[in-house]
C-alpha cells in the first residue's frame, strides 16, 4: 500500500466532451494543475503554539525543508505562483523559489523571482483558517479552556467589563468554520481556472495544454481544500490525527483530520470537460467546478494527482511532522 506522504500519485483521465460540444478558441482542451504546498517548520509550530492567522517565524529547520522543496519542486515552470499574505509563507516561498534574500518585509506585495521567471503574488483567500481565542495559545488546551483565559484578560485589561479603554466593546478574535475557509479558496480556484481558460483562448500567444500554478498555504486551508473537494481520493491508508486533537478545536470528523507535514505537496489537476456548464460555481453533488470565461460556460473535473507528499525531505529536513 502506498504511504501517501511519500507520494500518491496518479494519472487524471480528461473526460471526452462528446458530440456537439462547442470547442473553445484555441480548439484545444486544457486542464489546470494546482499544487497545494505547506510552509515551513514555525517556532510556533516547534513550541505547540496554536497559529490560525497570527505569525511565527520559520525555525532553521523550516528553512531547510523550504530549500528542499526549492530541489524538490520550486524550479518548476509554472503559469502562475502564489502565497497566503502571512510572513511564514512569504518566507517559505521565497526559499522554494530560489531568492537570494530571505527577510521578509512588512510592505512585501510582489517580488519578482529571477530563478523562476514569475512574479510570487500574495493572496488572502490562501490564509489558515482564523482560530479565534485558541490563536498564540497551547495546543493542548480546548476551545472553551483557551476562551476562558481570553475572558479573563479582557476583564483584567477592562476593569472587569469587557470594555475597551475608550469605551468600546472588545472585538472577539476572527474564528472561521470550514466552510467559510472553502468558499474563499474555491473562489480563488475558480479565478485560476478561468485566466488558464481565457489565456488558451487568446490566438495571439503560444497556447499550453497544461497550466501549473502553485501556491504556498497552510496545514488547515490544504486539509479542506482536499477533504472537501477530492476526499473521495484519498488514499485508504493517508494519515490522520486523533479524535482528542479534534475535539480541542471543537470540530468533528469520523475518520480523524489529515496531517498535513510542513513543506508536503499535494496535486489537484483540473480536466476541463465541456464549455456548456448551467452555473458558476462548485457543485459537491457531481463533484464538478464550473466557471463562466470569453462568454462561455466551462465544467472542470478535481483529480488528485498527488497527496501530500514528502518525497523531496531527507535526513533532517524530515525530522518533525507538526500537526497544524
Amino acid at each position: 500500500m502506498v504511504n501517501s506522504h511519500e507520494g500518491f500519485h496518479k494519472t487524471a483521465s480528461t473526460a471526452s466532451s462528446g458530440s456537439g460540444t462547442p470547442s473553445i478558441q484555441s480548439g484545444k482542451k486544457i486542464s489546470v494543475k494546482i499544487h497545494l504546498v505547506r510552509h515551513g517548520e514555525t517556532e510556533a509550530n516547534r513550541n505547540g503554539i496554536v497559529l490560525g492567522q497570527i505569525d511565527s517565524p520559520l525555525t532553521p529547520l523550516g528553512m531547510e525543508q523550504a530549500k528542499a522543496g526549492h530541489a524538490g519542486y520550486g524550479k518548476g515552470k509554472y503559469f502562475k505562483i502564489f502565497s497566503s499574505d502571512l510572513k511564514r509563507c512569504q518566507h517559505t516561498a521565497r526559499i522554494i523559489l530560489g531568492h537570494s534574500h530571505t527577510k521578509v518585509d512588512d510592505k512585501f506585495e510582489e517580488i519578482m523571482m529571477e530563478d523562476n521567471d514569475g512574479i510570487l503574488i500574495l493572496d488572502t483567500r490562501l490564509r489558515e483558517r482564523a482560530k479565534g481565542v485558541r490563536e498564540g495559545q497551547s495546543k493542548l488546551l480546548s476551545y472553551d479552556q483557551a476562551m476562558n483565559i481570553y475572558m479573563k484578560k479582557i476583564k483584567g485589561d477592562n476593569d472587569n467589563d469587557g470594555d475597551s479603554g475608550d469605551g468600546k466593546r472588545a472585538k472577539m478574535p476572527l474564528l472561521e468554520n470550514d466552510d467559510e475557509v472553502l468558499h474563499r479558496v474555491i473562489d480563488w480556484m475558480q479565478e485560476m481556472l478561468q485566466d488558464a481558460h481565457n489565456e488558451s483562448c487568446d490566438q495571439t500567444i503560444d497556447h499550453q495544454d497544461e497550466y501549473n500554478i502553485l501556491a504556498i498555504s497552510h496545514s488547515g486551508t490544504i486539509r479542506i481544500v482536499l477533504e472537501n473537494i477530492v476526499g473521495e481520493q484519498l488514499p485508504e491508508n493517508v494519515e490522520r490525527e486523533s479524535g482528542s486533537l479534534i475535539m480541542m478545536e471543537n470540530l468533528s470528523s469520523k475518520d480523524g483530520r489529515l496531517v498535513v507535514p510542513n513543506t508536503s505537496k499535494s496535486v489537484i489537476e483540473f480536466a476541463m470537460v465541456n464549455e456548456n456548464a448551467s452555473i458558476d460555481s462548485f457543485e459537491s453533488v457531481n463533484n464538478r467546478f464550473n466557471t463562466k470565461s470569453r462568454g462561455m460556460d466551462v465544467s472542470w473535473t478535481p483529480n488528485l494527482i498527488d497527496c501530500l507528499n514528502i518525497s523531496h525531505l531527507r535526513g533532517n529536513a524530515k525530522n518533525t511532522v507538526d500537526h497544524e
